[in-house]
């Protein structure tokens, strides 16, 4: 009795809240059990940052991005931080120092930074140890280094040969292969004659932008030249220098042409021959041409003028056309002038101008008389009695009666060459008749004109004895004596001898007979024999009957037989 004893309880809660509960102690006391009620609270610190991560973006290497970072304890109870770090390339924390106590609700904040030293993503992370739940607390730290990055097209620039006093450019392009923006501040050329135009600085380029600016190169004197372009810049490896070179060369002035001599050859009489001449600039500096001279009966020269300016390599085409107005060889010359030191160019030109000729054998046909009904032909001669070929193109003939035969167009005589061909007169009616061929061709004076005359005549018939009486004298009996008469066609056409009848003792007739045929003006002897048979005189004739229109010719006959006694 009076003894006391201590009881220990103990409140350990796995939750936060509010917690009842009792503790009941039984024994043999009348009043057992004793009875104790209890009563307690859970409480627990928690700490939520914000951001719950956090994300840089884009860095620049060699700068830092910083984002602050709040850390809360939004539990029940204090929360004491024990240490705090940052892992990951680049990423660091600060602002926080350990061992540091939040109470509910109380809240502290730390940078957390961003320092690339390359190019490229990056991932860490921030580690807060304390001793609310989830212990340590991680933040998941991200960005990406970036980095400008100028890259220049070409990389070099040879001017090569320049002529001096002159100047040539080449276009250079930058460009920012790099990830972030990047400001070209200084922009300068070095070396003699080098300059560089169309770059204002300052001048951004975002990445992957690019700009152009040319380098040009004048040079002064003749020699191998060098130089450099510097671009400086917040891109690394600042300044970029871009090596230049060139070389300085005299100027020179040549006009050569191509070729020197142009021989035309045979050209005809009012046509065109055409050759080409290129006129090449061989040296280093433009040619202005001043003038172009041509010599030389028929020859012209077209497709080059004065001023026309021909850049170094460059040719033009000097066209030279011969049209000769005679025929007969020709020289002459083209004579370039210019500002080139071998000036004047000059081209020596030779052609002969060639021409066909027809000339006509006889130059004009008489037929003279011509039958009505028949027909008269003379053969006519063309020969090309030119240097150049002759083609005729058409022949014909005009005027009544007149013909023309054994010619064909077109027909092309070589100088030298001749052909024939027949002209016909056939009236058909009596007089005189005119007329022409008309022989056309490319030969000068065409169409050649040849006259044709002739004169229609009527038929006649006529067949005339000569002597119309033969006188025999005296003749002896038994003997004979024989005297001859000429038969001659006086007419146009063709006498035919039918007959011939003799009458009278002692006369007969040889030499001609029947169907014999005079053609006209021809003759015939008729032989008229004497054999008187008996004395005494004696009379007769000689009939010739034919189809002229004076038929029969008649020839009296007389002669006397006579005998010794």
């Amino acid at each position: 009795p009076s003894q006391s004893v201590t009881l220990n309880v103990l409140f350990a809660p796995g939750v936060t809240g509010s917690v009842t509960g009792s503790v009941s102690v039984t024994s043999n006391a009348t009043n057992s059990p004793a009875a104790i009620s209890l009563a307690g609270t859970g409480v627990q610190g928690q700490l939520t940052p914000n951001p719950a991560s956090v994300s840089f973006g884009s860095v620049l290497v060699g700068s830092n991005g910083s984002q602050t970072v709040t850390l809360t304890n939004s539990g029940t109870a204090s929360v004491t931080i024990s240490a705090a770090s940052a892992s990951g390339t680049g990423f660091t924390i600060s602002g926080i120092t350990a061992p540091l106590t939040l109470s509910p609700g109380q809240s502290t904040s730390f940078s957390a930074t961003f320092s690339p030293t390359t190019a490229g993503s990056a991932s860490g992370t921030a580690s807060i140890t304390s001793n609310a739940p989830g212990s340590p607390l991680t933040i998941a730290l991200s960005g990406t280094g970036t980095q400008p990055q100028l890259s220049p097209t070409p990389t070099s620039v040879s001017f090569g040969s320049v002529v001096t006093g002159s100047n040539t450019s080449q276009t250079i392009t930058l460009k920012n292969t790099g990830t972030a923006s990047l400001t070209i501040s200084q922009a300068t050329a070095s070396g003699a004659g080098f300059t560089i135009s169309g770059l204002t600085v300052p001048v951004s380029i975002a990445a992957g932008g690019s700009t152009t600016f040319s380098a040009a190169f004048a040079p002064a004197t003749a020699g191998s030249v060098s130089g450099s372009i510097s671009l400086v810049s917040d891109a690394p490896g600042s300044p970029l220098t871009i090596p230049l070179s060139g070389t300085g060369v005299a100027a020179t002035f040549l006009l050569g042409a191509n070729p020197t001599s142009l021989t035309f050859g045979n050209v005809n009489v009012g046509s065109t021959g055409s050759l080409a001449i290129t006129l090449t600039n061989s040296g280093n500096s433009n040619v202005t041409v001043s003038s172009v001279t041509v010599t030389g009966t028929g020859f012209s020269a077209n497709g080059v003028s004065a001023g026309t300016t021909l850049t170094p390599n460059q040719s033009v085409t000097l066209n030279v056309a011969f049209a000769p107005a005679v025929a007969g060889s020709v020289t002459g010359s083209v004579s370039v002038a210019s500002n080139a030191t071998n000036s004047p160019a000059a081209i020596s030109l030779a052609g002969t101008g060639v021409q066909g000729q027809l000339t006509p054998n006889p130059a004009s046909v008489s037929f003279g008389s011509v039958l009505v009904g028949s027909n008269g032909s003379q053969t006519v001669t063309l020969t090309n009695s030119g240097t150049a070929s002759v083609t005729i193109s058409a022949a014909s003939a005009s005027g009544t009666g007149f013909t023309i035969s054994g010619i064909t167009a077109p027909l092309t005589l070589s100088p030298g060459q001749s052909t024939s061909f027949s002209a016909t007169f056939s009236p058909t009616t009596a007089g005189s008749a005119s007329g022409s061929v008309s022989i056309t061709s490319n030969a000068p004076g065409s169409p050649l004109t040849l006259a044709l005359s002739g004169t229609g005549v009527a038929a006649t018939f006529l067949l005339g004895a000569s002597p119309t009486s033969l006188s025999f004298g005296n003749v002896n009996v038994g003997g004979s004596s024989g005297l001859p008469v000429t038969l001659t066609n006086s007419g146009n056409s063709n006498v035919t001898i039918s007959g011939v009848t003799v009458t009278g003792a002692g006369f007969s007739a040889s030499g001609v007979s029947a169907n014999t045929i005079l053609t006209p003006s021809q003759s015939v002897t008729l032989n008229v024999l004497f054999a008187p048979g008996v004395t005494g005189s004696v009379t007769g004739s000689v009939s010739v009957t034919s189809n002229a229109t004076n038929s029969p010719a008649a020839i009296s006959l007389a002669g006397t037989g006579v005998q010794g006694q």
